[in-house]
């Protein structure tokens, strides 16, 4: 004869566990019995004291929910379509679904999928310590990496929440080695920019440390399961990329993966201030907002960065071509650089524009010898959703 199912109070008891969730300080404890009290923020620790029966502890929770205000529900209700009103909640102060999110989202309206966990972690727990290691400092190193993942991200999600007044990001989980967030798409790519910097020196500037991620923009009825496993592959794109650094050493990982184009982080851009650096996409994307923002011409600043788009397609299709007929190393073992007919294209284009900052980004063309269209593409696509409504 089988039995029901019982509820998870009722397993744990088989196992002599109780366990309970409460907003007071004292919790119910029987004839005497030892228990543990986690608290879940720092205001309740400081208040909880141990004694014969009782252990203290912390308990970290990214448990980040958008929540809806009065002034944000006011403003919606008079933009949204009444279809899109259908999914409003009747009153503010509830959690925000999905189509506020990706209805508060900057130009395009769409949700951002983010996927983000460390790279190489079995490596690092077999071979980091070398023969130093020992049962204690794996322990520590376990707890170090699930802290961050745990604790700090909460922490990185305020920050990033605060720097534009309102929540737009909401937490699937963040626990271990990894995390998975949804929110509106432009906050999601600049979340998994502040993390990836934050988490360089928290790693004490380790360089076997990092992390990798992969986005996925979809619109707010998606399945979210499908959903996850496209940020899933973005993120094995980013992992199975294979780059160059600055002294030409080979490297893989430490990447992510946005608009189906991975690149590794030193392109795309892993610190949250490099607004004017156009040695990556990041700092390129801002050179083109502010020129849609100068512009008087914004029909002209629109065919511009439709003209970037194209270079960058055609640059990867030739590339593409060359590298499946003669692989991608020179016969020195070293990145085969690769020259086509857009070098001239760009520069006729470049010389004719008169769109804001066009000779800035002309110049760092040269100083990159032309490695600048690899992520060209991306920041000409990234500046593209911003002005898409």
């Amino acid at each position: 004869k089988t039995q029901a199912a019982g509820t998870w109070h009722d397993t744990l008891a088989h196992l002599g566990m109780k366990v309970q969730l409460s907003s007071d300080r004292v919790l119910e404890t029987a004839n005497g019995s030892r228990r543990v009290l986690l608290s879940l923020d720092d205001e309740a620790l400081s208040s909880l004291r141990p004694s014969v029966h009782t252990s203290i502890g912390r308990r970290f929770l990214v448990n980040v929910a958008p929540i809806l205000s009065e002034d944000e529900w006011k403003e919606l209700h008079n933009s949204m379509t009444p279809l899109e009103k259908d999914e409003l909640p009747k009153k503010d102060g509830g959690v925000k679904p999905f189509s506020v999110l990706a209805h508060q989202s900057n130009g395009i309206k769409r949700l951002g999928i983010l996927r983000m966990d460390v790279d190489n972690l079995g490596t690092l727990f077999q071979h980091g310590f070398g023969e130093r290691a020992t049962l204690s400092r794996m322990a520590a190193l376990s707890f170090a990496i699930s802290l961050y993942f745990e604790g700090w991200v909460s922490q990185v999600v305020e920050k990033v929440n605060q720097q534009r007044d309102e929540d737009r990001i909401y937490t699937i989980y963040s626990g271990g080695d990894d995390l998975f967030f949804v929110g509106s798409w432009d906050v999601m790519v600049e979340l998994a920019i502040h993390i990836r910097a934050d988490l360089t020196p928290y790693a004490a500037n380790h360089p076997g440390i990092h992390a990798s991620a992969g986005i996925a923009l979809v619109s707010s009825k998606y399945p979210l399961a499908q959903a996850a496993q496209e940020a899933a592959q973005a993120e094995k794109a980013a992992k199975n990329l294979i780059w160059w650094d600055k002294e030409g050493d080979t490297r893989q990982k430490d990447a992510i993966s946005f608009l189906d184009e991975p690149l590794p982080w030193q392109k795309f851009g892993r610190e949250t201030d490099c607004s004017r650096n156009l040695d990556t996409a990041h700092g390129l994307l801002h050179t083109l907002l502010d020129a849609m923002k100068k512009s008087k011409d914004q029909a002209a600043t629109r065919t511009f960065i439709r003209t970037l788009i194209n270079f960058h397609s055609q640059y990867r299709s030739d590339q593409k071509q060359w590298q499946q007929e003669h692989g991608r190393l020179n016969r020195s073992g070293q990145e085969q650089r690769f020259w086509g007919p857009w070098i001239w294209r760009v520069a006729y284009t470049f010389k004719r524009t008169t769109v804001a900052g066009a000779r800035d980004i002309e110049g760092a063309l040269r100083r990159s010898n032309y490695r600048m269209m690899e992520w060209l593409g991306v920041a000409a696509r990234w500046a593209d959703l911003y002005r898409r409504e």
